[in-house]
């Protein structure tokens, strides 16, 4: 496995978009944390929550988009998360863990339509 530095790369060489969705995160055994996307790419999402989330927690994140079908949820772990002083929320990066080709198709379509 590569270096935490090129992990890194790895994953910031996948185009980020810049979308609002609503979104929550769901963790065993605890209530959904809502939130909103702040942006997507096909390897992950930084979203907007009410709390953080502990780094390396695996979670289902649920996605609403705008094109009319099943919200997406994808297994997803907190990669880096940071609290946004004042404003009772938290900025907190997911990383997809093997999103289905279905998935990825919505999201791609929804970065490069």
């Amino acid at each position: 496995m590569g270096s935490p530095d090129r992990l890194g790369a790895e994953r910031r060489r996948a185009v980020r978009l810049a979308l609002r969705f609503a979104a929550e995160v769901h963790l065993p055994g605890e209530a959904p944390v809502r939130g909103r996307s702040i942006d997507i790419s096909s390897n992950g999402v930084l979203l907007a929550l009410t709390r953080e989330i502990p780094l390396g927690k695996e979670v289902r994140v649920r996605i609403v988009l705008t094109d009319g079908q099943e919200p997406l949820e994808i297994t997803a772990m907190a990669v880096r998360s940071q609290a946004a002083p004042g404003s009772g929320t938290a900025r907190v990066a997911f990383h997809f863990i093997m999103p289905n080709e279905k998935d990825l198709r919505r999201i791609s379509s929804l970065i490069y339509d």
